[in-house]
């Protein structure tokens, strides 16, 4: 966190209305920092609906899916490039195929750690938009050049699971790890498999989204190439959730959390009237901190099974 920023993080949400009320200039000069510093903004001119609402809602943009926790032989190149005109975020199988999975850098928003409603980015019409939302959705792109030689049973799972799942050893599709198969064209949930009324192939741009209907519960829904499809699934779960991916193809993916502008419009679904979860324990009166929404906080803590077995027994 640079100094500015951490000055930034003392300021309490009271102080904060009042400067609001005196300077909205300058408060909206504090809020364009922050959100440059926490959001996939690349140097884009911001815009808010609520500048003051959006700034206390804040819960830091998912930029990036880890993989640095895979062994040499399972291994995923992660191109990055933050240029404003042609950002990159892409992931390439370099190592054997497998089933093991890659992971968001943050969680996603959850009673336990934001307000919902809470303040999403999007980028659009070459700004970067900020907008009060209760849906969390980004957009994975089929890569159609193939980086090595086309192989059998190449497969792409993309999806969510609890965050403290180990990447080794979570099986896609059961319990709290779920998602779309998607060159197989199903939804995998609790074991069960909801076939996707139409075809994905490579070359198209599939959206996922979770629109948040209370606290735990969730509606998915599917975008292909900017077009909602007649597909959804209500989702019940209390478990604080990240993003994953298993990536065993001959081609890439990219991933859009917002740095470049989505094929969708997510505001013409966007509808954020109802207040779902008002909490004091959000991003701000967390002190700006990170470490607390970072997937590995969550897998690294996790208590072993050794833990487990010695909670069990009486003392």
């Amino acid at each position: 966190m640079n100094w500015k920023i951490k000055v930034f993080s003392y300021l309490t949400t009271d102080f904060l209305l009042e400067l609001f009320s005196r300077d909205k200039i300058y408060f909206k000069k504090i809020a364009d920092q922050i959100f440059k510093e926490y959001y996939l903004t690349l140097n884009k001119e911001i815009e808010y609906d609520n500048v003051i609402l959006q700034y206390i809602n804040i819960f830091p943009q998912i930029k990036c899916l880890e993989t640095n926790h895979l062994l040499e032989s399972h291994e995923v190149i992660k191109i990055i490039s933050n240029d404003s005109e042609i950002p990159i975020n892409r992931y390439i199988l370099n190592g054997n195929p497998n089933k093991h999975l890659i992971y968001s850098n943050y969680v996603l928003p959850h009673p336990t750690n934001s307000c919902i409603p809470f303040s999403v980015g999007i980028s659009k019409n070459k700004k970067f938009k900020i907008i009060t939302s209760s849906i969390f959705y980004f957009e994975v792109y089929l890569d159609t050049y193939n980086f090595r030689k086309p192989f059998v049973n190449e497969a792409l799972v993309v999806g969510f699971s609890k965050a403290d799942s180990d990447p080794y050893n979570t099986r896609f599709g059961v319990r709290d790890c779920f998602g779309i198969n998607i060159l197989e064209g199903k939804l995998e949930f609790e074991n069960e498999d909801i076939f996707i009324p139409e075809l994905i192939v490579k070359g198209d741009t599939v959206g996922i989204g979770l629109i948040y209907l209370d606290k735990y519960e969730y509606k998915l829904f599917i975008t292909i190439n900017g077009r909602i499809i007649k597909f959804q699934k209500i989702i019940k779960t209390t478990a604080l959730l990240k993003v994953v991916a298993n990536i065993s193809m001959s081609t890439g993916i990219d991933i859009n959390f917002g740095n470049k502008e989505f094929m969708f419009d997510l505001e013409k679904i966007n509808h954020s009237n109802k207040i779902i979860n008002s909490t004091k324990n959000n991003f701000i009166n967390r002190g700006f901190n990170l470490r607390r929404i970072e997937s590995k906080f969550f897998i690294n803590n996790k208590p072993s099974i050794k833990e487990y077995i010695y909670n069990l027994i009486p003392n």
